[in-house]
């Protein structure tokens, strides 16, 4: 099982350098197929649908492994899901 990094924040207090180095760390220990759709949604900003596409899947198909990687990825960091997500999603916000 992969190891749990400790943020060292709580929801509202992000030590924002920390929180960086912690996410780096977590998102390489994701698998391969976990950092596609992370990096689709949050970095390429794509929706859904333009994901789904992208991976060659249903739409319903690409919200289940993006909430999975999102899953994962906080477990990782040691945080919730909703810590996890606020360093993710785009500035203009929306889980899209």
């Amino acid at each position: 099982m992969a190891e749990t990094i400790d943020v060292g924040a709580t929801d509202g207090e992000f030590d924002a350098v920390g929180l960086a180095q912690d996410l780096r760390r977590a998102f390489a220990a994701l698998s391969e197929p976990d950092r596609e759709v992370l990096r689709l949604v949050t970095w390429e900003e794509l929706d859904l649908s333009a994901t789904a596409q992208v991976l060659g899947c249903s739409r319903t198909a690409a919200a289940v492994r993006l909430y999975r990687a999102r899953q994962r990825l906080a477990r990782l960091m040691g945080t919730t899901t909703t810590t996890a997500n606020r360093v993710l999603l785009p500035a203009r916000g929306g889980t899209r």
